[in-house]
């Protein structure tokens, strides 16, 4: 399902970037914040990912013209 995708997509994200800033704050002894968020489009059973090129999101904009889609967006909020 998208919204399992995405709510995954963005835990993995956030994780990574607070074992990146991990470091930092040890050393200055203060928390950080960070939020971790990915989107995608749910259309006739396909995840719509962001678009590799200007060739793909034209195809993926037909593609959804004059249908019915789904966006969904997973945040993760970390320290």
């Amino acid at each position: 399902r998208a919204s399992e995708y995405v709510a995954a997509n963005a835990r993995v994200k956030c994780e990574a970037v607070s074992r990146m800033l991990q470091p930092q704050a040890v050393e200055t002894g203060c928390a950080i914040l960070v939020i971790g968020a990915d989107t995608v489009i749910a259309h006739l059973e396909a995840i719509l990912e962001k678009p590799r090129d200007d060739q793909d999101a034209k195809s993926m904009l037909k593609a959804l013209s004059g249908t019915t889609h789904h966006v969904h967006t997973g945040v993760c909020i970390g320290i």
